[in-house]
């Protein structure tokens, strides 16, 4: 029999492969893509690149909330600082809450752990262990990407410094082990890995837009500072002229080391199986049903178990929605003094601009928005699956129809929920400012999001049905791939087929072009299959394999 240690360490690295897969192929293709085709975009010629970068850099102002301030687009190592790993900052810190929940609360709901501590492994050195997988996973998959990057730069001939980009996605392996840290840190104030993932989720996307809207507010800059994020931006060694902050990568890293060790403390200290807050060591356990009459509701059943989670994605709609909208005047208005906007306006047809921005900008984000919290509701179902309360609700005996029957409601009230908060709060944000804007149009635009968000619950509902342990990773593959073909295939001139495939661009720009229904149709189409299928596989299949 080998060392306990060395298998306990391969079993850990093995819980990632799916994350280090998606998180490596996609980000390597992303880095690639945009490096072997900026001469393409931004033009061979030092004046046309000029033209392009003045051009973004009026995009990217209204970005701001998403991508950092783009400076020195005209370069290829600006372009990247605020393309790519702008983004893929995001993107990273999202798969170490994931894996962070996954590779610890969810071993542990799923006995895996309280196995190993029977056989005498500490569980020190089980949380560990399974920070020191994830860091040697992401590690490998942070340098890939950036050899990714570095190598699309020497194939087409362009100036790229491989010690910038390294020293780049450095402080990208930071933030997404600081990412982890957090996720490990909120596992143990959950009762179930499930519940993790939707608060870890949505609270590293608030810590993330914490720092990103004080770029534009500038009441947010002090506060901005507990984000991790405000750390990260801090290197941008691509950029020429940029910087590398060795002291704010040092401060990411001794936070991360903290909330391991925070982390490692709480789960020493409490029950296997339960919150940190709830102790019963020492105590008569009694167990008795509740009496909380929602409970006996169903759909309101998963909602109130959801309750926080979805307050957290709540606080995250409306900061956004109300950024959006308060900026709406301040940003219409700038672009409509550009030389070129009377251009764009008789192409576009655009009749009311602040409109045309709420509906560009302000639906875009929800779709985002919309796409993250499908994918973790997703997440919660398998997690349903595999952790044996699926099975419980079976035996209750309950038909199997109804579990998809209950998921595809409750996606559907909890979406159209966050639509109504979303367009209420941008258009109260609007009026306030004295601008009159058509809030049915507006309204029935935003109704084009529900097929939108599930279209993602019905392929997740397929696939969590057919084999849950891969559901969010094919499921993240799906949205990741869709939202590159939306940013890169208008840039790169892609046909139009290729442009479809994508479930971003199938919802249009209804706003602006009026309603897609081709793409309304797909969208319809695609969740309908989806959950179809997912009727037909939870009948088949046994529930737990």
């Amino acid at each position: 029999m080998g060392n306990p240690n060395s298998i306990l360490f391969k079993i850990a690295l093995r819980n990632h492969r799916m994350g280090f897969l998606i998180l490596t192929v996609l980000p390597g293709m992303i880095g690639l893509v945009n490096s072997t085709a900026f001469s393409v975009i931004a033009g061979e010629t030092e004046q046309s690149r000029l033209a392009f970068a003045q051009s973004m850099e009026i995009i990217g102002q209204q970005l701001t909330y998403l991508l950092p301030v783009p400076h020195r687009i005209e370069t290829l190592g600006g372009y990247l600082h605020w393309r790519v790993l702008g983004f893929l900052g995001l993107m990273f810190s999202v798969w170490g809450v994931m894996a962070a929940t996954g590779s610890t609360r969810a071993q542990e709901d799923r006995g895996n752990w309280e196995q190993w501590l029977s056989v005498g492994v500490s569980r020190f050195r089980l949380m560990i262990t399974s920070a020191m997988a994830f860091a040697a996973v992401a590690g490998v998959s942070v340098s890939i990407v950036i050899i990714a990057m570095w190598t699309g730069a020497i194939v087409v001939g362009e100036n790229l410094s491989l010690q910038d980009a390294l020293l780049e996605g450095l402080a990208l392996f930071v933030i997404t082990l600081n990412a982890f840290s957090i996720g490990t840190v909120v596992a143990q104030f959950t009762g179930s890995g499930r519940t993790a993932l939707s608060f870890g989720a949505a609270l590293v996307v608030i810590l993330f837009f914490a720092n990103s809207l004080s770029r534009s507010i500038d009441a947010l800059v002090t506060t901005s500072r507990i984000s991790p994020f405000f750390w990260f931006d801090r290197t941008n060694s691509l950029v020429p002229g940029g910087s590398f902050d060795i002291g704010a990568l040092i401060l990411l890293l001794g936070s991360t080391v903290l909330l391991i060790m925070i982390a490692t403390v709480m789960f020493i200290r409490r029950d296997l199986g339960s919150a940190w807050f709830v102790q019963h060591r020492g105590k008569k356990v009694k167990y008795a049903a509740s009496r909380n009459s929602l409970l006996k509701i169903p759909v309101i059943t998963d909602i109130y178990e959801q309750r926080l989670s979805l307050a957290l994605w709540t606080v995250v709609i409306i900061l956004l929605s109300g950024f959006i909208g308060s900026t709406a005047k301040s940003a219409a208005d700038f672009i409509q003094d550009l030389p070129t906007f009377e251009v764009y306006r008789s192409l576009l047809g655009i009749e009311n601009l602040y409109e045309a921005f709420l509906g560009l900008s302000g639906f875009s984000l929800m779709q985002l928005i919309l796409a993250a919290f499908a994918i973790t509701t997703v997440g919660r179902w398998a997690s349903d699956d595999t952790e044996g309360r699926l099975e419980m609700a079976l035996s209750t005996p309950m038909p199997r129809w109804r579990v998809v029957f209950e998921r595809a409601v409750m996606l559907v009230i909890t979406s159209l929920f966050f639509i109504f908060v979303s367009v209420a709060v941008m258009s109260v944000s609007m009026m306030s400012q004295g601008i009159q804007i058509d809030v049915g149009l507006l309204g029935f635009a935003a109704l084009g999001l529900l097929p939108f968000s599930l279209s993602f619950g019905g392929a997740g509902a397929a696939l969590v049905t057919h084999n849950p342990r891969l559901a969010v990773g094919v499921l993240s593959v799906i949205a990741i791939t869709s939202f590159f073909i939306l940013q890169m295939g208008p840039l790169l001139r892609w046909p139009d087929w290729v442009l479809n495939l994508s479930v971003f661009t199938l919802y249009g720009k209804p706003v602006v072009e009026g309603t897609y229904w081709p793409g309304m149709a797909a969208l319809a189409v695609i969740t309908l299959i989806g959950f179809g299928a997912a009727l037909r596989n939870i009948q088949m299949r046994d529930v737990g394999r």
